[in-house]
């Protein structure tokens, strides 16, 4: 275990599975610069000659984006989807990938210039604590990105507890039926269609495989936290400004050292 603390094989195994067996559609997803540009309002050279450490990167869904822009980057991922980051990216001069946990990170204190967590901390153990990292890896004047799931995200949480104890395989060929059946519904009647995923908050994406990834990613992980109030607690508890853009998205400034 890569954390001695966790003890617990298939709570990895589950982010590792959804990474290196179902992610079919990472490619197109970094076409578009909307996950990190659009959603936090950030300019074209905002990566540019900073240090970047990526919270719960996987195969590098948005790492190969921000990658070839940084002086650095370091992933992180608590599973072995880490090591399906593709060798075809561009890298910078300082370039690493370490499979360990958001709640005890491997750096030292103020490392990064960025730190990134998208769609993470929603899904941790100790959310709170795996915060409190964010910040530490974080030097005065830097700034972390964070998007987790708001209160909106709430009525997925039974379909959550349904699913999270049927096993890897089981769960993935049930929300991929669902996927299937509801497109297929969406094509007859997109009115009802829409208000049914709407109710389980999954959206409908234009590509199929895409989807089936999104899905499985947002509903089986074993915790769902909404996390949206307590960010910007734990954030203005620490001193950091909150700008808060999209639903789940802030860009949290670390002020600069007296």
């Amino acid at each position: 275990m890569i954390d001695s603390a966790l003890k617990d094989a298939s709570y990895v195994d589950n982010f590792g599975f959804e990474w290196t067996h179902i992610d079919g559609f990472a490619d197109k997803e970094i076409m578009s610069h909307g996950h990190v540009f659009g959603r936090f309002g950030l300019p074209r050279d905002f990566f540019k000659g900073k240090s970047v450490v990526d919270i719960g990167c996987g195969n590098g869904r948005i790492g190969r984006l921000i990658a070839p822009l940084c002086a650095s980057y370091a992933g992180v991922d608590l599973s072995e989807a880490v090591y399906s980051f593709p060798d075809y990216t561009a890298r910078p001069p300082h370039f690493s990938l370490t499979q360990a946990s958001a709640t005890d990170l491997p750096f030292v204190d103020g490392l990064a210039d960025v730190t990134l967590c998208w769609g993470v901390l929603h899904h941790v153990d100790r959310p709170e604590v795996a915060f409190a990292e964010l910040d530490r890896v974080t030097r005065h004047g830097g700034t972390i990105l964070v998007f987790v799931y708001s209160d909106g995200y709430a009525s997925r949480k039974n379909l959550n507890k349904f699913l999270r104890g049927l096993g890897l395989e089981r769960s993935h060929v049930i929300l991929e039926q669902l996927s299937d059946g509801l497109d297929t519904w969406r094509q007859i009647d997109p009115f009802y269609a829409n208000i049914l995923a709407g109710h389980l908050s999954l959206s409908f994406k234009q590509s199929q495989a895409w989807q089936r990834f999104q899905w499985y990613d947002g509903v089986t992980p074993r915790y769902h936290w909404a996390l949206e109030k307590p960010v910007q607690q734990w954030a203005l508890a620490r001193g950091l400004t909150v700008r808060h853009f999209q639903p789940g998205c802030f860009r949290l400034d670390k002020p600069a050292s007296v």
